[in-house]
């Protein structure tokens, strides 16, 4: 449009006629790379506490842990060294007032409690692994009828299947009936709209949660007695943060007919498999 490289401050002035009273600050990248805003044009809004809607990214969330979450011995030191300050500490302001303040920690004794163990209904003692041996006391009296949905490009349609039926293997060792899957599928309309975000980089994405209503409204529809949607996803990106929440949003305060269940395959179908015994326990209340 204008010819040649120019820098941001240039096309702005020739794009929109607006001209860039903070040149020297950076810019913020939005949306897809190389899509850079002047930082004086940017609003956040609502009460977001950055622009991915609170979400820390993996590297700033990393210091911020290391830095709040001091080994014991490292914050009995600070807390010394505080007490010991006499510009810091109450030490010299108490001795005015005739107070005499020790700045070693007192030693108590403490003891270590046995493990607590727990009882099923027949009273017999379980593991403290009680995922792999509970069952369930009063299982819905009916067949519960349920489906499963896919969100990833790795796990092939047999992967998926496979991982249906041992969902329902392990229903059944836990005293509950449920149906063979009404289905097992990629919903499309969602799964593009999820893609499309992912490659755009989006953390919020309308048009994702617009399909997803459509797709869900359409299984309400179609299978009358619905009662659990298994979703297979296999990453943590904020796309997949916000295909949940909308997920969640829909079918919980929206539709109402169904819950849903899901189960992150990001190492694998076969660690999904793992998975099942305490994805039993989120199951069964439900």
């Amino acid at each position: 449009e204008i010819g040649g490289k120019v820098n941001v401050v240039q096309y702005y002035q020739h794009k929109y006629g607006v001209t860039v009273r903070y040149p020297n600050l950076p810019c913020l990248e939005l949306g897809k790379p190389g899509n850079c805003y002047p930082l004086e044009f940017v609003t956040v809004l609502g009460g977001e506490h950055n622009l991915e809607v609170g979400k820390l990214k993996a590297e700033f969330q990393q210091e911020v842990t290391r830095k709040t979450a001091m080994p014991p011995s490292q914050r009995r030191d600070q807390i010394l060294k505080a007490h010991q300050n006499r510009n810091l500490g109450p030490a010299a302001a108490l001795e005015g007032k005739g107070i005499k303040v020790e700045t070693e920690m007192a030693t108590v004794t403490g003891r270590r409690l046995e493990q607590p163990r727990l009882k099923d209904a027949r009273s017999a003692a379980l593991s403290v692994n009680y995922s792999n041996s509970f069952q369930t006391v009063t299982p819905p009296g009916y067949e519960v009828s349920w489906g499963m949905w896919c969100f990833s490009q790795k796990l092939s349609e047999r992967d998926v299947k496979w991982l249906a039926g041992e969902f329902v293997s392990k229903t059944k060792s836990k005293s509950m009936r449920f149906s063979e899957p009404k289905m097992v599928e990629w919903p499309k309309e969602s799964f593009d709209a999820y893609y499309e975000g992912a490659r755009r980089r989006e953390s919020m994405f309308p048009k994702l949660q617009e399909k997803l209503r459509s797709d869900l409204t359409a299984v309400q529809r179609n299978y009358r007695d619905f009662k659990l949607l298994v979703v297979i996803v296999d990453d943590s990106e904020a796309i997949t943060d916000y295909l949940y929440k909308s997920t969640k949003l829909i079918t919980e305060t929206e539709l109402g007919t169904f819950v849903t269940q899901f189960i992150n395959c990001k190492k694998g179908v076969s660690d999904a498999e793992r998975k099942l015994n305490n994805i039993m326990l989120k199951v069964t209340p439900k």
